[in-house]
C-alpha cells in the first residue's frame, strides 16, 4: 500500500512539474513585436502573460544587451541571468536625473526610493521626498553606495550603459540587485530619445498613457518644425560659450544642431556630420559669428554678467543688441538645471523655446519653458 501511495505521489509531482513548465511557454514566439518609430535602442515583445523589453547594445548593432521580463504573475519562471520585473513596481532606484521626467509624466515619482546626487536634481517632488527622508542618497552615479542600495532593496536600479564597464557596476552585478539599463542618451534624434517613455510605460504597466504622451510630443514637435519653415528670412545664430580657453559649438547632427535646423536658424555648422560638440578657439568663433543675429545658450542670465566674464563678448553683434538667450529659466538654489533633466523628455518645448527666441512673431502667446532672454 505504501508503495502504491509513493508511486501515486511521485506521478502527481511529476505531472505538476511538467504542467508548470508548459504553462510558462517562455520560448514561444511572441504574439507581437513592437518596434519604436524613432528610438533604436529597444523593442518590445508581447506574450500571453508577460512582455519582454529587449535593450540593444548601442555599440554592437543588432546585439541584445539585456532582456527585461515584465509580468504581473508571480509564479512564472524565466531564464536565469535575466531581469524579471513583477508589476506593479513600488520601489526603484535611479542613477541619472534624466530618468525622472519620464517617470514623472507617468505619475509614478513616488516609486523612486533612491537617487544619485540629489543636489543635482531639479524636480521639486524628488527634493521634497528627499528632505522628508523618503528617498535615499546613493552617492555618485559612478560610485554608488552599494550598502545603502542593498538596504533599500529596490526591485531594480536603473543605469545608463556608460556605467557598465566600471568597477562599481561590476560589484553591483555581483550584489544581486537587478540592473535596468536605459540607453536613451545614445539615440541619434530628439524624438528617438523622447520615445523612451514607451520603455517606462512597459516597465510601469502604463503603456497606453506612455503612447498617448509620446504621440502628443511628436505632434507638437512636427507642428512647430512646420511652422518654422514658413519663415522667409532666417536669422543667423551663435551658440555656447568659452570654457577654459575652448568654445564648444554644437555639431550639425548633435541634439542642439537638430534643434537649430528644425527651428529655422541659419547656423554655420548645420551641414556638418558631427554628433558631438565642435571645439573652437575664440578667434574662430569671432570670425564666424561676430555678426550673428542671436546668441543662444549663453552662460549667464544678464548681459552685465556676460561682459564681466569676458569683455571680448562685446565684440559680438548679438550681445551689443541684447539678443542673447540662456537655458536658465528653470534652475534651483542648488544649481540644478531642468533643461538637462526634463528637457530630454520634451523636445517639442525645446524647439518652441528656440523658435520663440528667433521668431517671436510666430509664437505671440507662447510662454517659454527652459529659455530666458538676458536682461
Amino acid at each position: 500500500m505504501k508503495k502504491i501511495l509513493f508511486l501515486f505521489s511521485f506521478t502527481v509531482l511529476l505531472f505538476s512539474c511538467n504542467s508548470k513548465t508548459e504553462n510558462h511557454k517562455i520560448n514561444d514566439k511572441p504574439i507581437k513585436i513592437e518596434t519604436p518609430k524613432y528610438a533604436k535602442g529597444f523593442n518590445i515583445e508581447y506574450y500571453e502573460n508577460y512582455k519582454v523589453l529587449n535593450i540593444f547594445n548601442p555599440w554592437e548593432k543588432g546585439k541584445i544587451q539585456e532582456k527585461i521580463y515584465i509580468t504581473s504573475e508571480k509564479n512564472l519562471t524565466f531564464p536565469k541571468n535575466n531581469v524579471v520585473i513583477i508589476t506593479p513596481i513600488e520601489n526603484i532606484a535611479i542613477s541619472s536625473c534624466t530618468h525622472i521626467e519620464f517617470i514623472n509624466l507617468l505619475d509614478s515619482v513616488n516609486i523612486i526610493k533612491g537617487v544619485c546626487s540629489p543636489e543635482l536634481i531639479y524636480n521639486s517632488t524628488i527634493q521634497k521626498l528627499y528632505k522628508e527622508k523618503k528617498i535615499t542618497n546613493l552617492g555618485d552615479a559612478f560610485n554608488i553606495n552599494i550598502e545603502l542600495l542593498l538596504n533599500l532593496n529596490p526591485q531594480g536600479l536603473m543605469l545608463s550603459t556608460y556605467n557598465k564597464q566600471d568597477n562599481n557596476t561590476k560589484r553591483l552585478e555581483q550584489s544581486g540587485i537587478q540592473l535596468l539599463y536605459n540607453n536613451e542618451w545614445t539615440e541619434s534624434t530628439l524624438l528617438g530619445r523622447a520615445e523612451w517613455i514607451k520603455y517606462f510605460g512597459i516597465l510601469l504597466d502604463k503603456k497606453e498613457k506612455a503612447d498617448s504622451i509620446f504621440n502628443h510630443i511628436e505632434a507638437n514637435y512636427l507642428s512647430a518644425k512646420k511652422l518654422a519653415k514658413s519663415i522667409p528670412n532666417k536669422k543667423s545664430v551663435m551658440v555656447g560659450s568659452n570654457f577654459k580657453g575652448t568654445w564648444y559649438v554644437p555639431g550639425g547632427q548633435s541634439y542642439m544642431g537638430q534643434l537649430l535646423q528644425d527651428s529655422g536658424a541659419d547656423y554655420y555648422y548645420s551641414n556638418t556630420s558631427d554628433t558631438q560638440s565642435i571645439p573652437l578657439n575664440f578667434e574662430t568663433v569671432l570670425d564666424k559669428f561676430h555678426n550673428a543675429d542671436v546668441w543662444l545658450n549663453a552662460p549667464t542670465s544678464t548681459i552685465q554678467e556676460l561682459f564681466e566674464i569676458d569683455s571680448r563678448h562685446k565684440l559680438f553683434n548679438s550681445a551689443i543688441k541684447g539678443e542673447v538667450y540662456a537655458f536658465l529659466a528653470r534652475t534651483n538654489s542648488y544649481g540644478a538645471n531642468d533643461f538637462w533633466e526634463s528637457g530630454i523628455a520634451h523636445p517639442d518645448l525645446l524647439l518652441k523655446d528656440i523658435i520663440w527666441a528667433l521668431y517671436p512673431e510666430l509664437l505671440t502667446e507662447y510662454i517659454p519653458t527652459y529659455i530666458l532672454k538676458l536682461k
